[in-house]
């Protein structure tokens, strides 16, 4: 039986994408207390469980969304550095605010300049997961 405000379909995507955010940030890049990641459309679904292993784990979280809207329900949930993701100015954004401290991006955004602007803003070392 499923909660009363979710159908079986949406119901049955809730494993899914903790399963999606656990391989990437747990098995893949093996965060801990002292990562900064980066989550790409951190409002959706996989965004959104990768903040929740995020929290308990304890790294910093930057998060990218696509609209106002979506941004400041990141900003409700205790997010403090949230930018736009439907450009690259996030890039300039986080180079210019907390400059290269990310060590871990979780990708979802498609198109190369994306994926070179995540990485100007990695510290050296820094993994790269994508699932785009």
């Amino acid at each position: 039986r499923v909660h009363g405000s979710l159908n079986f379909d949406e119901a049955s995507a809730i494993p899914t994408v903790f399963i999606t955010a656990y391989e990437c940030l747990i098995n893949h890049a093996q965060i801990n207390k002292n990562d900064r990641v980066l989550i790409h459309a951190a409002s959706g679904g996989v965004g959104l469980a990768a903040i929740q292993l995020c929290n308990a784990v304890g790294c910093e979280i930057v998060a990218t969304a696509g609209s106002p809207e979506k941004r400041a329900y990141l900003k409700s949930l205790g997010i403090e550095h949230i930018y736009a993701s439907r450009d690259c100015s996030f890039a300039d954004g986080i180079e210019d605010k907390l400059g290269k401290i990310i060590t871990v991006v979780l990708n979802s955004l498609t198109g190369h300049d994306f994926i070179e602007s995540s990485l100007r803003v990695c510290a050296p070392k820094a993994r790269f997961v994508e699932i785009a």
